[in-house]
């Protein structure tokens, strides 16, 4: 194994240990389900986060504390769909409707044994997992330039494509989300 993934794992377990040190006895199994299941809802594809993907049965009265617990800790980010595009944004949030990001990419591959040259090399392995890791990505980026609540002068687009500006949207290519 390589030296970068056991130095992620030794995060990794550090985190967990963490979990336990600053969590309720009552909380501390929910959050590290609902932690290890943030790679498991990447690699499906859904639109939302899905608290079935937990525990067979899960609830959303069942972890939301967990989930709340791992937000308000820094360790993942909760991003929600909203209804409506309006201002002020948190306004028309979809309470319901969210996703879960890990706030570390590096992490989050650790995690999964993944390697830059997976990643550099589209193994095929990772299709499942690419298009989840690709909006991580993109969500670590922008949560680490202060994006989420703001007032946009035009709409941002990122994809596979060049530079480029037309009609109130920029476009940026995915390998320079970072520059946003």
């Amino acid at each position: 194994m390589s030296t970068l993934i056991l130095c992620g794992i030794q995060v990794l377990e550090d985190y967990l240990d963490d979990m336990s040190k600053y969590n309720s006895k009552s909380e501390i199994q929910k959050t590290r389900l609902t932690y290890n299941s943030v790679t498991v809802q990447l690699s499906k594809k859904n639109t939302r986060f899905q608290y079935k993907l937990i525990k067979s049965g899960g609830r959303a009265a069942e972890f939301e504390n967990a989930i709340e617990w791992l937000v308000l800790s820094g360790i993942v980010a909760r991003v929600h769909a909203l209804d409506t595009v309006r201002k002020p944004l948190d306004n028309y949030k979809n309470i319901d409707s969210f996703k879960i990001f890990a706030s570390d990419v590096g992490l989050l591959c650790a995690k999964n044994n993944v390697l830059p040259n997976d990643v550099l090399y589209s193994s095929s392995e990772l299709n499942d997992f690419k298009g989840g890791m690709t909006e991580n990505y993109v969500c670590s980026q922008l949560a680490c330039r202060g994006y989420g609540k703001f007032k946009p002068e035009y709409a941002t687009k990122i994809s596979a494509k060049n530079f480029g500006y037309a009609n109130g949207i920029k476009t940026i290519p995915l390998y320079a989300a970072f520059c946003i």
